[in-house]
């Protein structure tokens, strides 16, 4: 494609541009990759009304998902969301695929507003287009960004929706891991009998998902509400199920494994035992602090 390049203008040149863009980004080769993408951007631009505009529009996702790579993350999300405009102004059929995506990159800077905002446009688009997968999976998203922003009655009824469209599907991971939030939240609320009821489902379904994250946190959940409940025992149990769950894979979710630490010194708070309570959350400073 390269070749080509020299003999190319207009809209050829800039389709070129976004295929070797493409290419560089598959290679990790980040900064190329930008460069190519901008360089189709200004081709698209200066043609004005004869490019089309969702030409125009990949440009500048090319150039977000590049400077993502760059570590340049506000500038990625001026970057999409510039792509988004211009498919949202466009009516463009695949834009809550886009909205997902500028929802992800809001949340890994944990602007959770944003993110929620992009989740809920998805889910109109969705209802709309009839897409029931997609709309569990953006009601599902949306109810983990009301999670975060501590809106834990709205997001059980977001994850109460999602639940039964993964059910009428016969997606059962998910139906787990819808339950298993919405025994979240039930524990936030207080509710600890529904906490307890729902994690138990949950723990059911993740015990044949192979999924020891899935598992570990169902076993967390149950361990809260256990707690709330007085049932210690059963609460021990679950911290250690939890436990082994969270350490046992090698790409270990090290946020999970402070969560369940700190529940443990919390189950040992409880039964008086300030000593071991304090000396486990001394040992989480460590972590955290590496964490950020």
């Amino acid at each position: 494609m390269w070749e080509a390049l020299p003999g190319s203008d207009g809209q050829e040149k800039a389709e070129l541009l976004i295929q070797l863009a493409h290419q560089a980004t598959h290679r990790g080769s980040s900064e190329e990759a930008l460069a190519l993408a901008e360089t189709a951007r200004e081709i698209y631009e200066s043609m004005g009304a004869t490019a089309a505009d969702a030409a125009l529009a990949d440009a500048y996702v090319g150039i977000g998902h590049s400077l993502r790579k760059l570590h340049r993350e506000e500038d990625a999300l001026k970057a999409i969301g510039k792509a988004v405009d211009i498919y949202r102004r466009d009516q463009y059929p695949y834009i809550d695929d886009l909205l997902r995506t500028q929802a992800g990159w809001f949340a890994e800077l944990e602007d959770w507003t944003s993110a929620l905002e992009c989740y809920k446009e998805a889910v109109v688009l969705n209802e709309v287009e009839g897409n029931q997968k997609w709309l569990a999976k953006s009601l599902f998203s949306a109810g983990w960004c009301l999670v975060e922003l501590d809106q834990y009655s709205d997001a059980q009824a977001n994850f109460r929706k999602a639940r039964e469209i993964f059910k009428s599907l016969g997606m059962i991971e998910q139906v787990g891991w819808c339950d298993e939030r919405t025994a979240h939240c039930a524990y936030k609320l207080g509710n600890y009998v529904e906490a307890a009821a729902l994690g138990a489902i949950a723990q059911n379904v993740a015990f044949f998902c192979n999924n020891s994250k899935f598992h570990a946190n169902a076993h967390l959940v149950l361990a809260r509400a256990h707690i709330g409940l007085g049932d210690y025992e059963k609460a021990g149990n679950h911290i250690v199920d939890a436990q082994g769950l969270a350490g046992f894979t090698d790409d270990k979710d090290w946020q999970l494994i402070v969560d369940i630490e700190q529940e443990r010194a919390n189950h040992c708070r409880v039964q008086g035992m300030e000593d071991s309570a304090l000396e486990i959350e001394a040992r989480l400073v460590t972590i955290r602090d590496i964490l950020g």
